[in-house]
């Protein structure tokens, strides 16, 4: 084999895993039911495994030159075709990957970010029947039980002064499946309300089995803010009934925004409040009930999708969860899988487009408790009028101070 064909066939190994582990990610980010998901997925599986394999035997047979063949007679179309298209592909989606990692950039927008690890290996494990999984957490590399508790200071361009340092808690896909164990949401949720939050944000995919259902009162139903707790649903809240899920969460005082809105008076301003539960829950909330006098607009959606439907309605921020990090994240690249139309794009972070401040929670758990480079995560979101002066954020930075001074913008 000549070099030429080498970085040929080296570039079609790249664009085929990017081609079928994009198409399993969109996928994802789908409203389809939960059959088709995972039937469509095998299929993104199989082409990932097989096509490089089937490449190899055909390329094997034709000692792997397509470049530096002379006579192509004998060369299956469909080998070159495949080779090349996925060879043409690696590069032009590398290119939109670094396009799109420069675009979402949070210059300005994250002024301070820190966090703290609490170690939740014990609750975890207690009560987990399956074997497999109680292994599978004790994984020396897993994170999955691993709590990062992250404090982040947002600059809003339009918050009004009046509202600056108001502070939300937002955790996202706590995922009761019995694979984790309940008391490691208990310790979920008590740190929470440590944070002694203004609001508490819960964007969705809580409960994946009727049968966990009776974890609530002791976890999520225990949630408390100063101003009040605000949820919102995903798709695997689906897979219970969905309409008990919502009565126990609002008799227990959490507020639901599933497709409806919300204002609420603080220090003399008006904050609009809506939830977005699309594409797998509609229809979407009904603006036009919302205060045109709003100093701030809040929308809470499961899906980072819906960043766009934000910015369209000029929602000052958004908080979403569903994509979890990836859960698996390698260095510079990070995450593979997404369950998101955008690919890994909103994997997990702060995200500005104007006027939109988006944050995406990499979430507390998951399907499968595997997660490395990517510990689960609550967030006490700080929100700040004004960025503040070089020399506050330096003095803040040398003496690891928890407050930034700010200054008018």
């Amino acid at each position: 084999m000549q070099f030429a064909d080498f970085l040929l066939y080296l570039l079609a190994a790249a664009g085929n895993v990017a081609l079928w582990a994009g198409f399993i990610n969109r996928v994802h980010g789908t409203a389809l039911p939960r059959r088709p998901v995972r039937a469509l997925t095998a299929l993104g599986v199989l082409g990932l495994v097989v096509s490089p394999l089937a490449v190899a035997i055909v390329g094997w047979q034709h000692e792997f030159r397509i470049i530096g063949r002379g006579d192509w007679d004998g060369v299956p179309w469909g080998l070159m075709f495949y080779v090349g298209l996925c060879a043409v592909g690696a590069p032009l989606m590398a290119g939109a990957w670094l396009v799109h990692r420069w675009q979402d950039r949070a210059a300005g927008t994250l002024l301070d970010e820190r966090s703290r690890s609490y170690d939740l290996r014990a609750a975890a494990l207690e009560g987990v029947e399956s074997p497999a999984m109680q292994r599978l957490i004790q994984l020396r590399a897993n994170e999955a039980s691993q709590l990062a508790v992250t404090h982040k200071t947002l600059y809003l361009a339009r918050l009004p002064a009046e509202l600056d340092r108001l502070t939300i808690a937002h955790l996202s896909d706590l995922h009761f499946t019995g694979r984790v164990g309940k008391q490691f949401f208990v310790e979920v949720v008590n740190r929470v309300n440590e944070l002694d939050a203004d609001l508490v944000a819960l964007t969705g995919d809580i409960v994946d089995k009727a049968r966990y259902l009776p974890w609530l009162p002791d976890t999520v139903q225990r949630l408390r803010a100063r101003h009040g707790v605000y949820f919102v649903l995903g798709n695997h809240d689906l897979y219970v009934p969905t309409a008990t899920l919502r009565d126990m969460l609002t008799s227990a005082g959490l507020v639901d925004l599933g497709s409806q809105t919300a204002t609420l008076e603080l220090r003399g301003r008006r904050i609009a409040l809506a939830g977005n539960e699309l594409p797998w829950i509609g229809p979407p909330p009904d603006l036009s009930r919302l205060p045109a006098d709003a100093a701030l607009k809040i929308a809470l959606s499961h899906a980072a999708d819906q960043f766009n439907w934000g910015r369209r309605h000029g929602f000052d921020l958004l908080l979403a969860g569903h994509n979890h990090g990836g859960q698996v994240r390698l260095p510079l690249l990070g995450a593979l899988a997404c369950p998101s139309r955008h690919g890994t794009r909103y994997a997990c972070g702060v995200f500005y487009a104007r006027p939109t401040v988006m944050h995406v929670s990499r979430g507390v758990s998951g399907e499968v408790p595997l997660r490395w480079n990517c510990a689960p995560e609550i967030s006490l979101l700080t929100l700040a009028a004004a960025r503040p002066t070089d020399e506050a954020a330096a003095a803040a930075r040398q003496q690891d101070a928890p407050e930034l001074r700010y200054a008018p913008s």
